[in-house]
């Protein structure tokens, strides 16, 4: 009687990942089929990794007699699955799970072909990325790209509202988290069995690239793709790339603005639009917060011109920080001690989301002033109705800058230009800087709009030089330059170990990295993570500094071991947080 290895779709510890069962010859099982399997007293859908003839299990082995296939994902799918285990230091059967979600009881079973060699009709494939103003619209855009290729396209966005605005556009479905299991289930099989072309998904469809003839990723130099330090933490962008290489009939286009930093040089379009850069200081300021007097001016001459006003600032709330005037004393999270956003009467943490009361008095000075802290969204709103035809002014944050569109011919105003690479410090910064700044500035150009920055002088120089390509290659020159001497990636490789529990236990696990690991590779910390929650318990980071030529696979092997004790990331967002 032969054996089916299965990997079932449930969250599983690595290492507890294959199931045989036996089953009767004759059946028309392949590997990659998609069944539904008896498993601790319930039915659940399980992938079919290897049939053989033997198995160390059999005494024990459950038979499943003639099995059926619900579908028929094909090899590409289980190497797919392997890899991004290796690469993820996760289980396979968690992967599986959170790809398929929920697999209905009953659905019909169509007729049974290998869904990832579905070819329908597609040329010669292509890998390319595209530099563009506007990554959407054009003739090169994703919009017209997608339009035009045969077969089953997956568009990949990072966010949910650029996601749906692209499946608006192009008629088609849309994959994304807040579609209930059930339903997330009959898009993607839709798409795998091609009743639907076209599919748009964030980076939880990322898989569906196993079944597609073309995926276009919109924006893939942007972070947001990664799930990181999460279990199990897959990149869209990678899940991409690797099956570009399963498949070599697949066709991988990028859709981008600003490339990601290399040692490459990379001709990029300039951005020819009419800004205006204003620095701030104390000279200057007008009536209201976060505006100068300048912009002050340049609001008003748009509302008399009846021009729509968009001001963006990245601060939410009513302040950044609920700090006393007098000495200076801020409020901090009871549950981590991160500082405190106002909202109204109560504080929000930016860190844990924990809500807390404000004191109406400094319990250091007994000052009652607290507008030492930045002034938000909501007081910003506040201040708008001074200026006459705020009907027509906008406050939105920097997520909603960068997912939605801004009016034609409007006045667009960056309160900060240095608030674009978000709240946290780190070697990064710049970087995400450059590639905000560039986004919305690339906004303002399609919309014929009006740019006024503002910000320090040196932020502002940053913006100018990188509005076009001659200025954005010698910013990315000059940046990989500091990465290098401070052995900083890309430069270097860096692989991010996060251990839970007490400092002991991390220590612990550095003395064994520093006896196991090759003496060129070079091991920091362990740190500790700032700002934890006492119910999340203490965490701690391990840096391991890897040269750039070791390749992915001998990662994959070396840090297996460690798989039970940390969570191991080889590509992380953040390097010290």
């Amino acid at each position: 009687m032969p054996f089916l290895s299965i990997i079932p779709a449930i969250r599983t510890v690595p290492g507890v990942e294959i199931f045989d069962y036996a089953f009767e010859e004759g059946s028309d099982i392949k590997v990659g089929d998609l069944l539904r399997v008896p498993f601790r007293k319930r039915q659940i859908p399980a992938l079919v990794a290897k049939i053989s003839d033997e198995s160390l299990f059999a005494s024990k082995a459950v038979s499943l007699g003639k099995p059926q296939a619900l579908l028929r994902f094909g090899p590409t799918m289980v190497d797919l699955l392997e890899q991004t285990a290796r690469r993820t230091f996760s289980s396979r059967p968690s992967i599986l799970l959170s790809w398929l979600r929920a697999v209905p009881k009953r659905f019909k079973t169509p007729k049974l072909e290998t869904l990832s060699e579905i070819q329908l009709g597609l040329a010669l494939p292509r890998r390319e990325t595209r530099y563009l103003i506007d990554v959407l619209h054009g003739n090169d855009g994703l919009i017209e790209t997608a339009k035009a290729c045969p077969g089953r396209t997956l568009i990949l966005s990072a966010w949910k509202r650029n996601a749906d605005a692209i499946g608006t556009e192009l008629d088609c479905p849309v994959l994304h988290s807040e579609i209930p299991a059930t339903a997330a289930w009959k898009l993607a099989s839709g798409f795998m069995l091609a009743d639907e072309r076209t599919l748009v998904a964030t980076k939880l469809g990322a898989w569906l690239a196993c079944f597609a003839d073309t995926v276009l990723v919109e924006e893939p130099e942007n972070d947001d793709f990664k799930q990181d330090e999460l279990s199990p933490r897959f990149d869209a962008r990678w899940l991409a790339d690797e099956c570009s290489r399963l498949r070599p009939k697949l066709s991988l286009i990028n859709f981008s603005q600003t490339p990601q930093l290399s040692y490459q040089p990379v001709v990029t379009p300039d951005l020819d639009l009419e800004v205006s850069f204003e620095a701030t200081g104390r000279s200057g300021k007008s009536g209201l917060e976060e505006l100068m007097g300048s912009t002050l001016n340049r609001i008003t001459d748009a509302l008399e011109e009846n021009r729509e006003v968009v001001i963006v600032h990245p601060v939410r709330g009513e302040r950044a920080r609920y700090a006393c005037s007098s000495c200076g004393w801020f409020a901090a999270c009871p549950s981590c001690s991160y500082p405190v956003s106002q909202f109204h009467s109560f504080g929000i943490c930016r860190k844990c989301g924990k809500k807390s009361q404000l004191p109406a008095e400094c319990p250091r000075c007994n000052g009652s002033d607290f507008s030492r802290g930045r002034p938000g969204l909501e007081r910003m709103g506040q201040q708008l109705p001074k200026i006459g035809n705020a009907d027509k002014i906008k406050t939105i944050n920097l997520t909603q800058a960068q997912e939605g569109s801004f009016p034609k011919k409007s006045l667009v105003v960056i309160t900060d230009a240095a608030l674009l690479a978000g709240a946290v410090e780190d070697i990064r910064r710049r970087e995400r800087l450059v590639i905000a700044w560039r986004r919305l500035a690339a906004k303002a150009l399609a919309a014929s709009a009006t740019l006024v920055v503002q910000g320090k002088d040196e932020v502002l120089a940053l913006c100018q030089r990188t509005l076009t390509s001659t200025g954005l290659e010698e910013e990315r020159r000059i940046e990989m330059e500091e990465r290098q001497l401070f052995n900083y990636p890309p430069a270097v490789r860096l692989v991010k170990i996060l251990v839970d529990g007490d400092e002991q236990r991390s220590n612990a696990l550095s003395e064994r990295l520093t006896a196991d690991l090759p003496e060129s590779w070079r091991i920091q910390g362990p740190y500790p993570v700032p700002h934890r929650s006492a119910a999340r318990g203490a965490r701690f980071i391990i840096q391991v500094i890897v040269p750039l030529e070791i390749a992915d696979s001998v990662l994959y092997d070396t840090f297996d071991r460690y798989k039970k004790d940390a969570y191991i990331d080889l590509d992380p967002i953040a390097f010290f947080g």
